[in-house]
């Protein structure tokens, strides 16, 4: 399972793979507002790293859990959950 973590104050997306117990940290990450409820996370050379659209449709998979936001990472083509400090998953 991997996690992603963004800090609006630092500008970056800290990546972490659980099964193999790494993380790792991209620096120089925008967070850019592209249309009302789609966001994405931008790196230093333009490349979209994560697009996301609030839709109250995201999951992860694994549980009968409502997330606020759909996430995709578009490096590996994953379709998953997201939530944030002010929209919260919906626990089932």
């Amino acid at each position: 399972m991997l996690a992603r973590l963004y800090s609006t104050t630092q500008s970056t997306l800290t990546i972490t793979d659980a099964r193999e117990n790494k993380s790792e940290v991209i620096k120089n990450v925008s967070f850019q507002i592209k249309a009302v409820g789609v966001f994405e996370l931008v790196n230093k050379d333009g490349k979209v790293l994560q697009t996301l659209t609030l839709n109250n449709n995201g999951s992860d998979g694994m549980s009968e859990n409502i997330y606020p936001y759909e996430a995709k990472d578009n490096s590996l083509n994953i379709i998953g959950g997201c939530s944030s400090n002010y929209q919260k998953v919906i626990v089932r």
